[in-house]
């Protein structure tokens, strides 16, 4: 329409050239029109609900997860027992790296320890033993002189001594061992990596652990993901406060899953970081795979039963709002109006309009 974009130029005119002042006295500013009237199509203000609503992408994840390395450099891969999709118990050997024929040296080991307590044990026996028959050969077959006395003595402290020296020998043996068993232990544990939890293999280092690797300590070698605890996962919200506990939300799963809608409720809002987490409501009447997608509709903000227009109707002026409403003579004149929440059709109008008034449509 012709009167369209003369309106527009004065607005912006309006906009440039005058002083706030005189913006502020002014209800409604005239535009120039066309000789002839013109029917328009318009609008009542009307009340009604605003609702403003963002979409959230969310993803079924597992999120107990171990991941399994070794803390020493420059082992080899010697064998593997898995691969990528089996499913693993708590405890279950996934794979032996270089270091790993330790178990023979452990038992070597073992067997000296316990054998060299055993004796150590035995000294005290082994001790008295001889200081007893010393004693018994001093009363029943000596002249007991104070020569033979001091023989005795001497005797009884060379025992003495030569047991200490024993039991010295056996106990530096038993540490030494222990220490070596510990190394030992150490090394077996860094060379056979163990499921820590039950779960699937989900990665291994360059793509299945492949035989005759050489690998680093401190790298992933095999991640394992617990299947028994999924929720659905998204990326940080913009307004994680429009969420509270107990919230039950319609998550709209994509095409090709088991179910088509899913109810869901926050979960663990207090950890809730660049990630957020929503466990199934109902998860004994639900069967979704990991890695399955889908979307919700959350409501952002809402406004109830307050006046509103459609979207179509408003126009914009720098950083105000305006409508045209039908003056007296019947042509179109700009009003200048007040707008709060928006959703995808509806605008709050917060001033410059009564319920009930029309307003002219594109």
């Amino acid at each position: 329409m012709g009167w369209m974009a003369i309106a527009l130029a004065g607005v912006c005119m309006l906009s440039a050239g005058c002083s706030r002042e005189q913006e502020e006295e002014a209800d409604a500013v005239l535009i120039d029109h066309e000789e002839e009237t013109t029917d328009y199509a318009t609008v009542k203000v009307t009340r009604g609900n605003v609702e403003k609503t963002m979409t959230l992408r969310c993803v079924y994840v597992q999120t107990g997860e171990e991941e399994i390395s070794t803390p020493a450099s420059g082992k080899k891969v010697e064998e593997v027992y898995v691969e990528p999709g089996d499913s693993v118990v708590k405890g279950q050997l996934l794979a032996l790296l270089s270091g790993a024929g330790q178990e023979d040296k452990i038992r070597e080991l073992e067997h000296r320890i316990a054998r060299n307590r055993l004796l150590l044990e035995y000294t005290d026996t082994d001790e008295a033993y001889e200081l007893s028959r010393r004693w018994w050969d001093y009363v029943y077959r000596s002249s007991q002189s104070e020569e033979e006395k001091e023989k005795l003595e001497d005797s009884l402290e060379e025992i003495r001594q030569s047991y200490q020296y024993k039991r010295e020998d056996y106990q530096d043996a038993i540490d030494l061992d222990t220490l070596e068993l510990s190394l030992q232990q150490k090394a077996l544990e860094e060379s056979c990596l163990y499921a820590g939890i039950d779960g699937v293999i989900t990665y291994m280092y360059n793509t299945n652990l492949p035989v005759g690797t050489n690998v680093d300590g401190g790298n992933v070698l095999i991640r394992v993901a617990d299947n028994s605890t999924c929720l659905f996962e998204a990326a940080r919200a913009s307004n994680p406060d429009c969420f509270r506990e107990g919230q039950v939300l319609q998550l709209e799963m994509d095409a090709g899953s088991s179910q088509t809608e899913v109810d869901v409720v926050p979960y663990d809002m207090e950890n809730w970081g660049e990630k957020i987490y929503f466990a199934v409501a109902d998860e004994e009447n639900v069967d979704i795979q990991a890695g399955a997608g889908g979307s919700m509709n959350v409501t952002v903000d809402s406004r109830s039963q307050v006046l509103t227009l459609p979207k179509k109707a408003v126009y914009t002026a720098g950083v105000k709002r305006f409508v045209y409403v039908q003056g007296e003579d019947g042509f179109p004149e700009v009003r200048w109006v007040g707008t709060g929440l928006e959703d995808d059709s509806l605008i709050e109008i917060t001033g410059g309009l009564s319920e009930g008034e029309d307003v002219i449509v594109r």
